[in-house]
């Protein structure tokens, strides 16, 4: 087949479309008044949509999170970090408080401003003692050390000794 012969087989058939679609039937249109009123939809009951009690709720909101200001006893002002830097060679970090601007440096068994501890610099991480718990803090956090925020060891009392 030729070329023209092909563009005249499309158009033929563009045509007989077009056509097609042209005189066909449109679909009847109802109208609104016909039909009976709707109601108009509602929100359910408050006892319906309540999931806990206002006691509850006023409860939760007075509760202080590890890093807020304020958290822990009223003269500890813990707040959160970011982990800037690591000084491996010093055994040190460089850690950024809160939104400031200004960018501090902490050794190995110095207390953070969230109240935890300096354990150890190793490689892209540190760990952290909070509250008996010695957890991991990656420089470059990754998907799949998500869990690192979780507590991977406890640590014994200070009142022991370890050998």
């Amino acid at each position: 087949m030729t070329r023209s012969r092909l563009l005249a087989i499309l158009l033929a058939s563009v045509a007989v479309g077009g056509l097609a679609g042209w005189f066909r039937p449109l679909p009847e249109m109802k109208s609104s008044t016909s039909e009976e009123p709707r109601t108009g939809w509602q929100l359910p009951a408050a006892e319906t949509l309540e999931r806990s009690s206002a006691a509850l709720l006023a409860q939760a909101r007075t509760l202080k999170w590890l890093g807020d200001a304020g958290a822990g006893s009223a003269g500890d002002a813990r707040q959160d970090w970011t982990l800037k830097a690591m000084l491996p060679a010093e055994d040190a970090i460089l850690l950024q408080t809160g939104k400031e601007a200004l960018i501090s440096r902490a050794e190995v068994g110095a207390t953070l401003p969230d109240g935890s501890r300096l354990v150890a610099v190793r490689g892209d991480s540190v760990v952290i003692e909070l509250d008996g718990c010695r957890m991991d803090r990656h420089l470059y956090p990754r998907a799949s050390d998500s869990d690192s925020s979780e507590c991977k060891t406890a640590t014994p009392q200070k009142d022991t000794q370890q050998p």
